[in-house]
């Protein structure tokens, strides 16, 4: 054994000389090259240590990393590292085992390691120091596999359910939790609330980015924890500390180690429940089973105090029941600004449900007291459903447990008024309807908006519809109209041309040989001649109303021709061998128009130009045609003898001013007579354009 002591230096001298090689290795092209330390293979990139260097080292095996694993560590004198080897050959290595190892570098789940090609054992020889590091340098990740040492208070100590070999201690360290891996089997003693210090090998639990998770430190079983403080034989026996006294100020006083706490269980949830004692409520964190307690139970509680939200509580925390059926009185508040005095505490307060939330856990309850809104959750629970009874506006009692809640900026230092909080409840039967919510609730009053809203919009739209059915039914209609229009007007131009091929000319032939006759009248008698010249009368007569009706049946004179040049060819025909002066006036932009507008105005401005021809005896006409955009105006005035409008509405040609107006009226226009005996007479017609709203006058003409 001393031989192999005094081989240390020569083994460190070997180490320092592998060192510089492996520096002139790492200056060479990159290429597989021996790496022969372990801090050369730990500074090796991922991509490079795929590319599997061999390797050879010496050095001090420090621990297998679990019993029946396939890994240990070994520590060359620069740095310690990680080694995949056979189980069985691994088996075999106990810590101070001085092996030769060769093998190839890989670049492993976080940090390069070897894979073990052969191993050799030289013998024995000592550890190196263990480096004493800080929780921060822990969950750094840099010392993978390095032997290290940490001291700390153990929260607690259990079987590894994985391993029976192996059993597993949490200690608070450096204001971290570190678990630690006896590999060694478990045994029931006082560890929890001791002050240890612990030696072992450090490895990680890693994500596929490799990122840390967690860190283990491994103890192999050659090496024995250091009680810094034993734990108390029977910590049951520790001074019963009040609730309101946890972490307040003590000088001398000391943090992280196991209180003893009594209390009435307020609250029960899995792993965690709540109690109270003479002074405050505290909640309790325990990894023990929370279903043997029951409310009322008064239970003893030894747990390590911790930071809340706002008020301390207990966590790693270990029970016994120590009586029961204790009658729960909850704090009764007047007002929800009285809560932020009873966090961690059972409360009860008078509320208005505002809104109701199904979580993934459970029901989330919006309330107001006063100015005060706050939220009761009931978790942990088989409601899939609201109950029916709680609607928003009702006015209940609330009951449960008061969580101040943290606010989004808190202070700094000094005295902190948090302003919100949050009622957690037990049960359904923590929330109990004083008087139920009015008929008129907001969301009721949001429903009947909505179905007003609904309603009109379907009005409307059917208003909509309808009237763009009806629309289209007089576009139809008028479409009809017109074509049956057109169709009138070609029979009567049928008509027409026959009156006027048979009827006109057998007339014509008549008078013509009338007046051939009259010229033998002096050959006959007296009363012959007589009736011979009625004869003649009656033909002429019987010719001028063939022409007349003629001409009120054809609209050919329109169909070579637009309105204006229509009108101006009457008047001026109709002037034509009298004394008589004509004036044709065309204003606006001129358009054509549907054939029932043209044809009546024509057949307006001829009856007005021929009544004034025959009945004024005017010397001037004057005639004025104005398109306007939605109306056009026939305006026919002369300075004749005039005459009585209220007594004269027939002309002889059975188209006078009651037909006019009659005709005016059934195109919706308007129809404007100005005349007196000796003042002549102006007539006006005005007609909208270019849309006729009734169809049946159409029919009509």
């Amino acid at each position: 054994m001393m031989l192999w002591r005094a081989q240390i230096p020569l083994l460190f001298l070997l180490a320092l000389v592998t060192a510089c090689e492996s520096q002139l290795a790492l200056a060479l092209p990159s290429e597989p090259y021996l790496l022969t330390n372990a801090a050369s293979i730990r500074n090796l990139s991922p991509e490079e240590a795929a590319q599997h260097h061999p390797v050879r080292l010496i050095g001090v095996v420090l621990g297998i990393a679990e019993i029946g694993s396939d890994g240990y560590a070994i520590h060359d004198g620069t740095a310690g590292v990680y080694i995949q080897g056979p189980p069985e050959v691994v088996a075999k290595l106990k810590q101070g085992d001085l092996v030769e190892v060769t093998g190839i570098t890989d670049p492993g789940e976080f940090a390069p390691f070897i894979i073990q090609q052969s191993l050799t054992v030289l013998g024995k020889t000592n550890l190196p120091e263990p480096i004493a590091v800080t929780f921060d340098e822990i969950i750094s990740g840099k010392v993978d596999a390095q032997w290290i040492q940490v001291s700390g208070i153990v929260r607690t100590h259990r079987p590894n359910p994985l391993n029976t070999n192996t059993c597993q201690l949490e200690i608070a360290t450096g204001g971290g939790r570190l678990t630690v891996r006896l590999n060694t089997a478990f045994v029931k003693e006082p560890l929890i609330g001791a002050k240890i210090k612990v030696k072992g090998v450090c490895y990680y639990k890693v994500n596929k980015f490799r990122q840390v998770i967690n860190p283990v430190l491994s103890v192999p079983p050659e090496v024995s924890l250091e009680i810094i403080e034993p734990a108390p034989e029977d910590p049951y026996l520790l001074p019963i500390q009040p609730i309101n006294l946890l972490l307040q100020f003590a000088a001398g006083g000391s943090y992280g180690h196991m209180v003893h706490v009594t209390g009435i269980v307020t609250c029960i949830q899995p792993h965690e429940f709540w109690i109270r004692d003479n002074t405050r409520g505290l909640r309790i964190l325990t990894p023990m089973s929370t279903q043997p307690l029951a409310l009322g139970q008064i239970v003893s509680v030894l747990g390590f105090p911790k930071n809340g939200e706002y008020s301390p509580a207990l966590q790693d925390a270990v029970f016994r029941i120590t009586g029961s059926n204790v009658v729960l009185q909850p704090q009764y508040l007047q007002s929800a600004a009285e809560a932020f005095d009873y966090d961690a505490d059972l409360i009860t307060l008078e509320a208005t449900i505002t809104d109701l939330q199904l979580t993934r856990d459970g029901i989330a309850v919006g309330l107001k007291s006063g100015d005060q809104f706050f939220r009761a959750i009931l978790v942990n629970t088989n409601l899939t459903v609201v109950p029916r009874s709680w609607q928003p506006g009702s006015r209940v009692q609330i009951t449960g447990i008061c969580n101040v809640t943290g606010d989004p900026i808190p202070t700094l230092t000094g005295l902190w008024r948090p302003q919100s909080f949050q009622i957690i409840m037990r049960s359904p039967t923590d929330l109990v309807i004083i008087q139920p919510p009015p008929f008129l609730t907001q969301k009721r009053i949001m429903w009947i908006l909505g179905l007003i809203t609904l309603l009109s919009l379907t009005t409307v739209a059917v208003i909509w519809t309808r009237s763009r059915i009806r629309l289209r039914e007089q576009l139809l209609n008028r479409a009809m109209t017109e074509a049956q229009f057109i169709a009138v007007l070609n029979e009567r131009d049928r008509i027409a041309r026959e009156l006027h091929d048979i009827l006109a000319q057998g007339l014509n032939a008549i008078v013509l040989n009338l007046d051939l006759v009259r010229d033998e009248i002096g050959r006959l008698s007296e009363r012959a001649a007589k009736h011979l010249q009625l004869a003649y009368e009656l033909a002429r007569m019987a010719t001028a109303d063939a022409r007349n009706a003629v001409w009120n049946m054809r609209a050919q004179v329109l169909e070579q021709s637009d309105l204006p040049t229509a009108i101006q060819g009457i008047l001026e025909q109709m002037t034509t061998a009298t004394t008589i002066t004509p004036e044709f006036t065309l204003s606006g932009n001129q358009r054509r128009l549907p054939p029932i507008l043209e044809n009546t105005l024509l057949r307006i401005a001829q009856e007005a130009i021929t009544n004034a021809v025959k009945h004024a005896h005017p010397s001037q006409i004057k005639v004025t045609l104005e398109y306007e955009p939605r109306t056009i105006i026939l305006t026919i005035e002369d300075d004749g003898h005039g005459f009585n409008p209220n007594t004269t509405t027939r002309s002889t040609s059975g188209f006078g001013l009651r037909g006019m107006r009659d005709r005016t009226i059934q195109l919706n226009g308007k129809f404007e007579v100005d005349s007196a005996p000796g003042k002549g007479t102006r007539i006006r017609v005005t007609l909208p354009t270019p849309f006729i709203t009734n169809s049946d006058a159409l029919l009509s003409i």
